[in-house]
């Protein structure tokens, strides 16, 4: 990708968002998915505030990861199937959707902090700013867990956890997509597997480790490609609809390669 290319792909999220175009983005509007924003944002906001009240308000972060990998699974998929993928291009458009927002929230806490915080409390913030910035929160407070662990309330960026799971999935899922629509393999039954071993991972680790439960985004990657996979699953109800009850072929359930894009209206009876 040219330096051209990538300043193009930067001007089109900073002036029509991550789909790169006005009529891109009130295309795909989807505000059933901005309720369930609404209700996630409201849950988490409501079990800080009130904890005794809104017992289980943490659940709104895992509705964000669903969320999340659904947008980001439809957009690379979209991607594929018009023959313009590039994953230059969707780091570009990530860059420019997440820096700008991260860049104000870290200035803003290092600037209180450095007038409110003692020196090794700064000290600690200044570590975990790098740490968000590189999108390896999680793994930091993950590290710094355990018996002589600062209180999670004295930890001023504690919430950057999550963004640094989002993006680590970011980095590879892409990578991992195309290869497997290169190759001409069953999507589904990679994320499938996938999908099955982050789960049970999650499942035998959550009582034994609860920090590496918490924070590792291999324990946290079945909750996005959750979303994933509810895309591919709304995507084929829709195709098989629009086929008149006919049953779906595999090049259409799995995104196989066909004559350089991707075959959509392919059905067999």
């Amino acid at each position: 990708m040219t330096l051209h290319s990538f300043y193009g792909s930067l001007r089109g999220c900073l002036f029509f968002g991550p789909g790169g175009s006005s009529e891109t983005h009130f295309k795909n509007y989807r505000p059933d998915i901005d309720g369930l924003r609404a209700i996630a944002v409201l849950s988490v906001v409501g079990y800080h505030f009130f904890p005794d009240f809104v017992k289980g308000g943490f659940v709104g972060v895992d509705i964000f990861f669903v969320i999340s990998g659904f947008l980001i699974g439809g957009i690379l998929l979209d991607a594929l199937n018009k023959g313009t993928f590039s994953i230059s291009d969707f780091y570009a458009r990530r860059i420019l959707r997440i820096f700008p927002a991260l860049i104000v929230v870290l200035t803003v806490t290092l600037f209180f902090g450095w007038f409110a915080l003692l020196r090794g409390e700064f000290e600690n913030l200044g570590k975990h700013t790098v740490g968000g910035a590189g999108f390896v929160a999680n793994l930091m407070f993950w590290k710094e867990s355990g018996y002589f662990d600062t209180a999670s309330e004295r930890k001023e960026l504690l919430h950057l956890w999550s963004l640094g799971v989002e993006e680590q999935f970011y980095i590879f899922f892409p990578i991992f997509l195309f290869g497997v629509w290169k190759k001409q393999l069953r999507l589904v039954t990679f994320i499938t597997m996938i999908f099955l071993v982050s789960f049970f991972w999650n499942i035998a680790i959550y009582k034994k480790d609860t920090a590496s439960d918490f924070y590792l985004p291999v324990t946290r990657f079945w909750e996005l490609l959750a979303g994933v996979l509810l895309v591919l699953w709304e995507r084929r109800n829709i195709r098989s609809s629009g086929s008149g009850g006919q049953k779906p072929c595999q090049n259409c359930m799995y995104y196989k390669k066909n004559n350089g894009r991707v075959s959509e209206a392919c059905f067999q009876g």
